[in-house]
């Protein structure tokens, strides 16, 4: 009986505890529904608005996020406005009225959203005129990049009036919107006119002003005339341009140095000083920047005359003294760094005809032609140079050899240790640069013809990797071996102007590019295979 009594109490126990126990309440299904535009002030498509408030009502609770960022209002105006969200609607102020004899477009983007669940309301949108009638003229069109031809998505699409000063390196943009993920765009209640139009690509700084070296930029060339019909197939090529003004930054010692420093990359440069000097002060091109090295009898300065040109040929030209920093510690050198070109592990095709150079990072003094050597697989001992093999380049930086090497199996230098030494009495170590010839079957070959009735033209042929691997000037037929296997297009860019060469945009000039055209090639090259009969068919007409 005792037995059965304990049982019975420890059951109850264990129905007190179940019932006693906590679980956690669930929320119910998830609210998915975005909130949806029912009314507005004024209404989409509405004439003769005046005033300067705009009105919203959803069909549920809503809340505004980010409006100053994702409000896009068209044409842009300069009119500051304050909001205020009441349950389900949205006051909007303007500080003046709405501009006469004017359409607008009022896009939220992504910045209604109900309370519950942050869903983002869509195409929440209005037009409406201040006149008797609603502009509905409209430019669309896609994005690309100039030299891929491949649509580029996101871009910002930039519009001005044609004859006015406003443009896009210095102004916001009378109309604009964004292109979207597959590179489509389409401008709406556009007024009739003549415009400028850009595609811009920002980075940072996304002010839609064309003004920072990360951005990219696109335009039409000729002036858009909107007129009684909408434009609907334009395609606008992006492309990046260097627009820097090129300028001297800044002219200093710079610890025992003395440093003349440019803007941008400096592509050539030419140095004068005093005739006493020229041959006294060693000097070296460094990126953007020339670096002066003091002689050791210097107590003064010297003037130097400067000329610098930039990759697109511009040109500044200047004065300066030279003048090192008296209290500089002397033993604070700049590492030691040289290369040789082309660089170890380069490989050739048999009968390439190659020549040999060592670049410094800073003027040199002499070199031991006898710690210099070279050999073929073929051969059982080192050859040695002479010193007439060398000659130095003007400011000694550079030390090419006369002697041209053709490659028919692989080779090896091989660099003595000490064999360079720098005007700050630097050293070099010793090592070994390889080159090797390629074998043939490792690599494909592409043959084929070239259909066409274009004067002058460049054809290259193009990896996967965006690389180019071989190139033909006006090739009627073609052969291309030693091409890596894998996928391959072939480009073609056309020389209308017909001046030797292919012409990019030019953005200060707004001229197009000349003529492109790109042919997939639609089997992949395998490694000793012969792809053969290619053919590439093109006319002037067709290249877009």
């Amino acid at each position: 009986m005792r037995v059965l009594t304990y049982c019975f109490y420890l059951f109850l126990l264990f129905i007190i505890k179940s019932c006693a126990s906590m679980s956690s309440i669930t929320g119910g299904i998830k609210d998915t529904i975005k909130p949806v535009l029912t009314d507005s002030s004024p209404k989409h498509q509405s004439t003769h608005v005046k005033g300067n408030q705009i009105v919203l009502e959803f069909d549920e609770l809503i809340d505004v996020k980010n409006l100053k960022k994702n409000l896009v209002i068209v044409p842009n105006i300069e009119n500051e406005y304050t909001y205020e969200v009441v349950k389900n609607m949205v006051f909007i102020n303007f500080s003046k009225p709405f501009k006469d004899s004017t359409t607008y477009v009022m896009d939220f983007g992504e910045s209604i959203v109900d309370v519950r669940e942050s869903n983002i309301a869509e195409n929440v949108k209005i037009a409406f005129s201040t006149t008797f009638f609603i502009d509905s003229l409209f430019v669309s069109g896609e994005v690309r990049d100039l030299m891929s031809r491949n649509t580029v998505g996101k871009a910002n699409i930039a519009i001005y009036e044609a004859n006015d000063t406003l443009d896009v390196d210095q102004d916001r943009p009378l109309y604009f919107t964004k292109a979207d993920s597959l590179g489509y765009f389409k401008v709406s209640n556009m007024r009739a006119g003549n415009y400028k139009v850009y595609a811009l690509i920002e980075g940072k700084k996304a002010d839609l002003i064309y003004n920072a070296p990360d951005e990219t930029i696109g335009f039409l060339a000729d002036t858009l005339k909107l007129k009684d019909f909408g434009s609907p197939s334009n395609t606008i090529y992006l492309s990046q341009y260097d627009l820097k003004q090129f300028k001297f930054q800044s002219a200093r010692p710079r610890r025992q140095y003395f440093e003349i420093a440019a803007n941008k990359t400096i592509f050539d440069y030419q140095i004068k000083f005093d005739s006493a000097f020229d041959k006294k002060i060693a000097y070296h091109k460094d990126k953007d920047l020339i670096r002066f090295f003091k002689p050791e009898d210097f107590a003064d300065s010297v003037k130097v005359s400067v000329s610098l040109s930039d990759s697109i040929k511009n040109t500044v030209d200047s004065t300066f003294f030279v003048k090192f920093d008296a209290k500089a510690n002397s033993k604070k050198t700049l590492p030691f760094a040289f290369n040789v070109l082309p660089a170890s592990g380069s490989d050739f095709v048999k009968n390439d005809s190659v020549e040999i150079r060592f670049q410094f990072n800073k003027p040199m003094i002499s070199y031991a032609v006898d710690s210099l050597s070279y050999k073929f697989d073929k051969d059982t001992l080192y050859n040695y140079f002479d010193s007439a093999d060398f000659y130095w380049d003007k400011n000694d930086t550079e030390l090419r050899c006369k002697k041209k090497f053709v490659f028919n199996e692989n080779m090896e230098l091989n660099i003595k240790k000490n064999m360079f030494i720098s005007l700050e009495n630097d050293t070099s170590k010793a090592s070994k640069v390889e080159y090797k010839i390629k074998k043939e079957e490792d690599y494909g070959t592409m043959t084929g013809v070239v259909q066409t009735e274009v004067e002058s033209f460049l054809m290259q042929i193009i990896n996967d990797k965006g690389v180019i691997e071989r190139e033909f000037k006006n090739p009627k037929t073609f052969v291309a071996k030693y091409l890596t296997i894998g996928e391959k297009q072939v480009k073609i860019l056309i020389d209308e102007n017909l001046n030797g060469k292919w012409d990019s945009s030019d953005f200060k000039t707004r001229r197009s590019a000349e003529p492109i055209h790109i042919f997939k090639i639609e089997n992949k090259l395998r490694a000793g295979w012969v792809m053969e009969d290619v053919l590439i068919s093109f006319e002037k007409d067709d290249i877009k």
